[in-house]
């Protein structure tokens, strides 16, 4: 069996791996320091700094509360409660979000596998029609002798309203415009046009 290798304790060379090595380890003192609190059953606060000076907190069951306890201990009401009780809020209505969202999701997810399977069968019908009738089984004849049905209805309907269009008297007499000719009118009502153009009527 190997033994595992050795870390040799001094300062890594180079920004960038220092930075690897940090995230790396700050993540693996966080996790041992969750297991220990759920384990033990214990509160913990752990505060580390990035070599760049940004900070990076972990604290069980909460770090503003723990901090709270350690600035004062002595004090029986220094906002531990207050803090535990918020974030227990703050943790339901997280917990509420999330419960709506899933929810959500199942039933878009529902609805696009519907969409999927309507469009497939629409898919599969209209492949029927580019078949040969011999590689068709009894279903899938089924499923054309109900889809030609369909369209012979369709045609016949639309059959029958080009028909009645046609038809319609009122159809063929639009369009035409002049003045229709008053039948009681008699010819002495009417005289011959003078040289100038203008119409006279006979005196009543």
């Amino acid at each position: 069996m190997v033994a595992p290798k050795k870390t040799r304790m001094s300062l890594i060379e180079g920004a960038s791996a220092r930075q690897a090595s940090f995230s790396k380890r700050r993540t693996g003192i966080f996790k041992k320091a969750s297991e220990l609190c759920t384990l033990c059953d214990a509160e913990a606060a752990v505060v580390i700094f990035s070599p760049g000076g940004k900070p990076y907190c972990f604290g069980h069951p909460c770090f503003e509360a723990i901090m709270e306890k350690v600035a004062d201990p002595g004090n029986p009401d220094n906002g531990y409660a207050q803090h535990m009780a918020e974030r227990q809020a703050r943790i339901h209505d997280l917990r509420k979000q999330y419960a709506d969202m899933l929810q959500q999701v199942k039933a878009e997810k529902k609805r696009g596998d519907e969409l999927e399977q309507m469009t497939k069968a629409e898919t599969e019908k209209m492949a029927l029609w580019d078949r040969p009738l011999e590689t068709l089984n009894f279903e899938e004849l089924m499923t054309l002798k109900s889809m030609v049905e369909q369209a012979q209805a369709k045609v016949a309907k639309r059959f029958q309203e080009l028909s009645a269009q046609d038809s319609d008297p009122s159809a063929s007499t639009s369009g035409n415009s002049g003045e229709a000719l008053d039948p009681s009118a008699t010819d002495a009502e009417v005289t011959d046009a003078d040289t100038s153009g203008n119409f006279h009527g006979s005196s009543p």
